[in-house]
């Protein structure tokens, strides 16, 4: 089952776009100083919009965490292109950065992994 016959880069681009929203998401509802509740609020967002894709794409399911593992990271190297303390950085400097980052990433893209497949799994009825 899929919804329209739609590129896969806008879908590409749609995962995308609801993993960022998701982080940016106790921000946007003010959830306050509690980094508890911030990540929890974040981490739920990730996993619904993952079963929301999940749903609508249930093919190749594992798609939609690349693209918001993609979308970290081009984020993150976009808050460091804008820092003018990092305006000479090497390569070097930037890979680091990114390297020290990518646990991170990884935690993130686990909730969208995760509701992406039980999302395909609800749609599939439990079937190939």
């Amino acid at each position: 089952m899929h919804l329209g016959q739609s590129t896969d880069s806008l879908w590409w681009g749609l995962a995308a776009l609801l993993g960022l929203v998701s982080l940016w998401l106790p921000q946007l509802l003010q959830t306050g100083a509690d980094r508890t509740t911030q990540l929890l609020v974040a981490q739920s967002a990730l996993f619904f919009s993952g079963g929301l894709i999940g749903s609508l794409r249930p093919d190749r399911v594992w798609r939609w965490g690349a693209a918001c593992l993609l979308a970290f990271t081009l984020r993150d190297l976009t808050q460091f292109a804008n820092d003018s303390r990092f305006l000479h950085a090497t390569n070097g400097e930037v890979l680091a950065y990114l390297a020290g980052n990518a646990s991170l990433y990884a935690l993130h893209t686990i909730p969208v992994l995760a509701g992406a497949y039980l999302g395909a799994f609800m749609i599939r009825g439990g079937q190939k």
